[in-house]
């Protein structure tokens, strides 16, 4: 909260306007006084046994500072890589 009484959010959600209107409505705030930055990051991860990882189920994509210590301490914990690091360029690597 800004000391004129501005709020400034950072967001992880694909609805970025929702979370604005949810914390206006608690908040007593009016629309105008938010300002909301969009992070890259939303969605959920779930687990159970009706949950079955596939390389035809859902790709999730993830920005990570190093993918090769993220896929490392991914392993380490028991997971299992379903592709490869792959360099895309410009844009990264993926796995």
């Amino acid at each position: 909260m800004h000391a004129d009484g501005r709020l400034e959010m950072w967001v992880g959600s694909q609805d970025v306007f929702y979370q604005r209107d949810v914390a206006c409505r608690r908040l007593g705030m009016n629309e105008d006084k938010v300002l909301v930055h969009g992070c890259r990051v939303g969605g959920a991860l779930a687990k159970g046994n009706a949950y079955k990882p596939s390389k035809d189920g859902a790709i999730i994509y993830f920005d990570v500072p190093d993918i090769d210590v993220v896929l490392r301490n991914a392993k380490q914990r028991g997971s299992k890589i379903l592709y490869e690091k792959k360099d895309i360029g410009e844009a990264g690597f993926v796995a």
